[in-house]
C-alpha cells in the first residue's frame, strides 16, 4: 500500500469516527457529535434547557437547507432573528425555537419554543407571505380553535424536508402551521 492510499485509509476512518473540526492537520479532534448550530444557537438552546438535533441529517431526509435560519423577521438585521431545531436531552420531542431580538417585533407576541409533532426539516424564510390563516392553516397549541378569515401578509417559517413542508406564522400572539405535501 503506497502513502497516499494509507492517508486515503486513515481520512475515510477518521470520518466514520466523526471527526467534527479539523482547524489545522495538528489539532485534529475526534468526537461523537457533530455540531449541525453555531454555537450561539447552540448557547441559546442550552439556556432553554435543549440541544442541537446531532442527528438532523440522518432523521430530516431530503433537506437541502440546515436545520437553522437567520433573519426570520425580514424588518430588523439578519442576526437578530433566527430559528432553529432543537431537542430535550435525554427525553427527546423536538422544538422550533424563535429567537427575535427586537420587541416591536410582530413574531415577540408569539412563544419562542413551540413543541413540534410533525416530521422536522430544513430551514428557511418566506418573506411578505400573502395568506388567509383559515385557508387550511392549524394553531399549534389550540386544537379546534376557530382561524379567523383575516388575509395577512407576514414573514413565515419553511420547514421541508422529502416533500412535506411545514409553513409557520405567528399570528395575533399565536403559532399558526400548514402542512404542505
Amino acid at each position: 500500500m503506497n502513502i497516499p492510499n494509507v492517508l486515503t485509509v486513515i481520512v475515510t476512518i477518521l470520518v466514520v469516527l466523526g471527526v467534527c473540526s479539523a482547524p489545522n492537520a495538528s489539532e485534529i479532534k475526534i468526537s461523537t457529535q457533530c455540531n449541525v448550530l453555531p454555537k450561539e444557537l447552540r448557547d441559546v438552546a442550552k439556556k432553554k434547557g435543549l440541544s442541537q438535533v446531532v442527528d438532523f441529517y440522518e432523521i430530516a431526509e431530503d433537506v437541502f437547507s440546515p436545520p437553522f435560519v437567520y433573519g426570520v423577521d425580514s424588518r430588523i438585521r439578519d442576526r437578530d432573528s433566527a430559528a432553529f431545531w432543537a431537542t430535550k436531552p435525554y427525553s427527546g420531542g423536538y422544538f422550533l425555537v424563535v429567537i427575535i431580538k427586537d420587541p416591536n417585533s410582530e413574531m415577540n407576541k408569539c412563544t419562542s419554543v413551540i413543541e413540534w409533532t410533525k416530521p422536522i426539516g430544513g430551514l428557511s424564510v418566506v418573506e411578505d407571505y400573502s395568506y388567509s390563516p383559515s385557508d387550511g392553516f392549524q394553531y399549534v397549541d389550540s386544537k379546534g380553535k376557530k382561524i379567523p378569515n383575516m388575509p395577512k401578509t407576514s414573514d413565515a417559517i419553511l420547514s421541508a424536508s422529502d416533500g412535506i413542508d411545514a409553513l409557520l406564522f405567528c399570528y395575533e400572539g399565536e403559532w399558526l402551521y400548514k402542512i404542505r405535501h
